[in-house]
């Protein structure tokens, strides 16, 4: 890290239910003395505020950002860094597991410890090349453009996060999302959408969800996209449709081993752009790395070599 310019870290300090707020006066000399004494730290404090911040250390002169935090904190970072419009050869972005879920490290095999991951983030060097997606929503209140770094889907699974986000989460990730998920179950009614993928549409289908994945992992430890190579410029596109609901629970606990992409009712595919859209009235609701920004129709593109990955 001494050979760069500036190491920056944006921190949540709400992530893992306040505990990174509760221990930075113990974790901050920790990762200085990892990071070295060139490193700055940036402190969120409202939702979306990472973005901003990551943005502002680029401003600044940094040529590293770690994101501290959960997949949500280092969503809004990767964002931050797309805004910036910094290429491959410049940003070197790590992230230091601090959150509920930890599913994009899990692709990685990053230390869920922040400390270890920093020394981690040292020890990869030049790391490699990671491509992100870029999210453009056409639904109310209007166009929108987002990034992600691990997962986007929709369907259930962004009323799984509304459910989960607005709960304390004490139980830890896989336990949250698993009640969130059957809760969801209990209230999501199937929307019956479009897909077309790379200017190809395909017959209309009821969705349970459909999960664009540049990483494996999402839901708290949920193998969702067990071949994903999130450097090919692709994403893997995992569509489950829906089926009776003694179906749909026999199918969850597969999820996480990935078996469930052999099942009859799991379609996979590959796909540079995906546009998906509703037919009729009932809404699937995104999921953007475990946030909740709205529902189709929108567009989701794979843009190639956007960050250098410190893992």
């Amino acid at each position: 890290m001494a050979a760069y310019p500036l190491t920056a870290v944006v921190y949540n300090p709400a992530a893992a239910g306040g505990r990174v707020g509760r221990r930075w006066q113990r974790l901050e000399p920790a990762l200085r003395e990892v990071l070295g004494e060139g490193v700055a730290f940036y402190a969120t404090s409202s939702p979306g505020e990472g973005a901003d911040r990551a943005e502002a250390a680029i401003q600044a002169g940094a040529a590293t950002v770690l994101s501290l935090g959960g997949d949500g904190t280092h969503n809004e970072v990767v964002n931050g860094l797309a805004r910036a419009g910094r290429g491959a050869e410049l940003v070197r972005f790590g992230v230091l597991p601090a959150g509920t879920g930890g599913d994009f490290a899990r692709t990685f095999g990053i230390p869920r410890d922040p400390v270890a991951a920093a020394r981690a983030a040292v020890a990869a060097g030049q790391g490699r090349v990671l491509d992100i997606g870029r999210l453009d929503i056409r639904s109310a209140p209007g166009p929108r453009t987002k990034y992600f770094v691990n997962v986007a889907s929709f369907g259930m699974s962004g009323l799984v996060d509304e459910i989960v986000n607005s709960s304390s989460k004490a139980l830890g990730g896989r336990i949250s999302f698993l009640v969130g998920t059957l809760r969801a179950m209990a209230r999501y009614r199937p929307a019956t959408v479009r897909l077309t993928l790379d200017g190809e549409t395909l017959p209309d289908f009821d969705v349970n969800v459909c999960a664009v994945a540049n990483a494996r992992y999402c839901g708290g430890g949920m193998l969702m996209a067990p071949d994903a190579d999130p450097s090919d410029g692709l994403f893997d596109v995992i569509a489950i449709q829906n089926a009776p609901l003694l179906r749909t629970l026999t199918l969850s606990p597969r999820i996480y081993d990935g078996s469930h992409v052999d099942t009859d009712v799991v379609r996979t595919f590959r796909a540079r752009e995906i546009v998906a859209e509703k037919v009729g009235d009932r809404d699937a609701y995104i999921d953007l790395d475990g946030e909740a920004p709205g529902v189709i129709p929108a567009t989701f593109t794979v843009v190639p070599a956007a960050l250098r990955l410190l893992a």
